[in-house]
């Protein structure tokens, strides 16, 4: 039946089966102290958020991966800046064949989770409206190239060879 989960309940009654919100990833992040989910743990609000608390001599928790599921319902509301459509469809990967790769761009490094990755990148033209330069980039995955908006604290120059 199409009106209930897996748990033959009512769509969006049981927590683990619940949908995110439009804009939401499935996959996001929080700090303990926060009241908003957010999909990036870059995000300006969540900083901003985080230097107020060390300013006023708080708590600063640290940032933890977390899932929309997780969360219980009324805890936390989506970050009003990172978690919109349009937020999502500055920040969507990519994937395209090897053919299909951009000849152009400047050699970097761009982070992936904890790791450091070759790729390319092509710089913006001006900052966006968060005061951050972004760049589209391009590096392999899995034998695919992926090709994504990336801001400045998520790339880097490529490491001097030994």
């Amino acid at each position: 039946m199409d009106d209930e989960c897996r748990h033959l309940l009512p769509p969006d009654q049981y927590d683990l089966c619940r949908t995110p919100p439009t804009g939401v990833r499935l996959h996001g992040y929080r700090t303990r102290g926060g009241r908003a989910f957010h999909n990036d743990p870059d995000c300006p609000q969540l900083l901003r958020g985080q230097r107020g608390a060390r300013a006023q001599d708080q708590t600063v928790h640290a940032v933890e991966p977390t899932t929309w599921t997780e969360i219980t319902r009324g805890e936390r509301e989506p970050c009003e800046f990172c978690c919109t459509p349009q937020w999502l469809d500055r920040h969507r990967s990519v994937h395209r064949p090897e053919s299909a790769m951009p000849t152009t761009g400047k050699p970097c490094e761009v982070k992936v989770g904890q790791a450091w990755v070759p790729g390319s990148l092509t710089w913006e033209s001006a900052r966006r409206d968060d005061g951050l330069w972004w760049a589209t980039v391009v590096r392999r995955h899995q034998g695919a190239q992926v090709i994504e908006d990336r801001n400045e604290l998520k790339i880097r120059r490529p490491a001097e060879a030994s």
